[in-house]
């Protein structure tokens, strides 16, 4: 798998202000066209030709949205999201995939608020970078899922236990409400192995308590990424110190360092050395 040499370049959004309505896929094929106003962990709304749907998550296969202001449920007021995407932000992927010994990808991709999120931002805190693939029974089980049930009817794989919880037990009782720790999800793999959307991964992110928590970031992966060294990196952890250099790096699949015994226990030691 190593050395990983190659970049990828980098996509731009579309204009706010371009002139084609939102589209939901249906399981069937059917597409929808108009604007979707509601998205919840549930269902998501949409004001078509036709009336307006509402669609359990079940019955979509992708959403695809005009990247302006994204509006939600949330305490059952329907608004936006503050800091809506800007129409020229560029989603970067850096020097996808990283490498080790090597300063990490600055990816820049949407949160599930649909705001770009820059990686960096993070420099001067240790980071662990979990690539996911929604259909893993381990990302599954390392997101939470013996705590908060399986997301998409996928059962979460026994022995993995939560990275909150491999934390505490192998890093020193580490936990991620600390302040020099961050945790980063991108989503590279929706359900149906194709890169996500935004309402995918804001889904996955609601479903296992990981939205807008302090020190944890879902993010949204590009087709950009979609490659066999991605695949291969999938269930795995990434370690990233202050410095933003790629430290240790874990593949559940076999390879890299021992998850238990190096990399978690590494975590620890770089966080107590910003303390």
């Amino acid at each position: 798998m190593h050395p990983r040499t190659f970049a990828l370049a980098a996509l731009l959004l579309c204009p706010a202000g371009a002139s084609r309505a939102d589209e939901v896929t249906l399981n069937d094929g059917t597409r929808l066209h108009g604007k979707v106003t509601v998205e919840t962990a549930a269902s998501v709304v949409i004001e078509a030709a036709g009336g307006r749907r509402v669609l359990a998550w079940s019955e979509v296969r992708a959403v695809s949205k005009t990247p302006d202001v994204v509006l939600v449920m949330k305490n059952n007021v329907l608004g936006p999201t503050p800091d809506p995407v800007v129409a020229d932000a560029p989603v970067d992927l850096g020097t996808w995939p990283p490498i080790p010994d090597a300063p990490y990808p600055d990816l820049a991709l949407l949160d599930g608020h649909g705001r770009v999120f820059r990686l960096s931002s993070l420099r001067g805190k240790t980071i662990l970078v979990e690539p996911v693939a929604m259909t893993s029974p381990a990302c599954q089980a390392l997101s939470g899922g013996h705590e908060y049930g399986g997301f998409g009817g996928v059962k979460p794989q026994e022995n993995v236990e939560s990275v909150d919880a491999n934390l505490r037990k192998f890093a020193h009782g580490l936990r991620l409400d600390n302040p020099n720790i961050e945790y980063v999800q991108v989503v590279v793999y929706n359900q149906q192995r194709a890169a996500p959307t935004v309402a995918e991964v804001r889904a996955w992110a609601e479903h296992f308590h990981l939205a807008d928590r302090p020190n944890v970031h879902v993010l949204v992966g590009t087709p950009a990424m979609i490659s066999a060294e991605t695949f291969d990196m999938i269930p795995g952890l990434h370690l990233v110190d202050r410095h933003f250099i790629l430290r240790s790096e874990h593949f559940g699949r076999g390879g890299g360092s021992d998850l238990y015994r190096e990399l978690l226990p590494l975590a620890a030691h770089l966080v107590a050395q910003a303390d």
